[in-house]
């Protein structure tokens, strides 16, 4: 089979440009014309080189700052009256990310099958989290998508502000535990050595906490592939662990209980629980959904409201 690029619209008058593969343009023809999709040009596609985002696309996210810009530009499409259809296809083509172009093209596509734009979205789970489509739905049903896309573009630059101010608070004692880590390691690899020659030529003997930082050198030096075999493992498990249902509460009871990032981690998980569930009421979610929606970007099951349940203490 080869690929094949095209340029075709759809009944909104949408454009619509991706490639797929067939054994000839005519089948190419047959198919989009199956879609509902009227051709304009059919090319075959050269080979190129799979990019990374292709070739490896777990190790590949969209930007949470694509998703906002994608959100406020939809919304301002709805607002000044652009078809969906079209609209898409335009931020299609403007997007950065293979993923997103190949997720809006997706999602056009199946628009133009009947596809309501809150089920086409819920497919890319990746891209569109819960509360994302869940807003959305509420909006097919209310009418006001350009308030709703609006309200969604400013939650998502607060929890991005939000999240950026998390990391800077982390950064500082980052780096003090970093070089403190370097630190320790000089001296024990490089200058206590020194000084245990220096001791053994005078024949003193050297204090006990002096020895036993020594040994503990002498370990890390004689045994430093193990030790990074070890470390190493160790990682795995716990990012084997952390996907696993137990081990990922187990985890994040534990995050909770760190001395001051603990406090940190807590205090932005409830600001962005209470700020979803402002968001949902703004939105107009019915009630009944709130907590299941506002769950979902807690980032903590330690902290999740399960219903007939209680959750945990906040104010520890």
């Amino acid at each position: 089979m080869e690929h094949f690029k095209y340029l075709a619209y759809n009944a909104a008058g949408g454009r619509v440009a991706d490639s797929l593969a067939a054994m000839s343009p005519d089948e190419v023809k047959r198919k989009l014309w199956s879609e509902g999709l009227y051709v304009v040009k059919i090319e075959r596609a050269r080979w190129t080189l799979p990019t990374f985002e292709e070739a490896f696309p777990t190790f590949v996210r969209v930007k949470r700052s694509e998703v906002i810009l994608f959100t406020k530009q939809l919304a301002t499409f709805v607002r000044v009256g652009i078809p969906m259809m079209e609209g898409l296809s335009v931020l299609r083509e403007q997007a950065s990310s293979a993923l997103m172009q190949r997720a809006l093209g997706d999602i056009t596509a199946q628009l133009g099958a009947g596809v309501s734009l809150s089920d086409a979205m819920a497919k890319f789970p990746a891209i569109f989290s819960g509360l994302y489509v869940d807003m959305i739905r509420s909006a097919e049903v209310s009418g006001n998508l350009d308030e709703v896309l609006r309200q969604l573009a400013g939650y998502m630059s607060r929890d991005e502000g939000s999240a950026r101010k998390v990391r800077s608070a982390m950064v500082y004692p980052a780096i003090v535990i970093g070089l403190a880590m370097v630190v320790i390691g000089v001296l024990i690899g490089f200058v206590l050595p020194a000084f245990a020659r220096l001791f053994k030529d005078f024949r003193a003997t050297m204090p006990l906490p002096t020895q036993i930082l020594l040994a503990v050198g002498t370990f890390c030096r004689d045994h430093m592939f193990a030790i990074f075999a070890a470390l190493a493992i160790t990682i795995t498990i716990f990012v084997l662990a952390s996907r696993t249902r137990r081990g990922r509460d187990f985890l994040d009871a534990v995050l909770l209980r760190l001395p001051m990032l603990g406090t940190i981690v807590r205090y932005s998980i409830v600001e962005r629980y209470l700020r979803t569930l402002a968001t949902l009421a703004r939105a107009g979610v019915p009630i009944t959904q709130w907590l299941d929606t506002a769950n979902r970007p807690g980032g903590n099951a330690e902290v999740r409201v399960k219903r007939g349940g209680k959750s945990a203490p906040l104010s520890q």
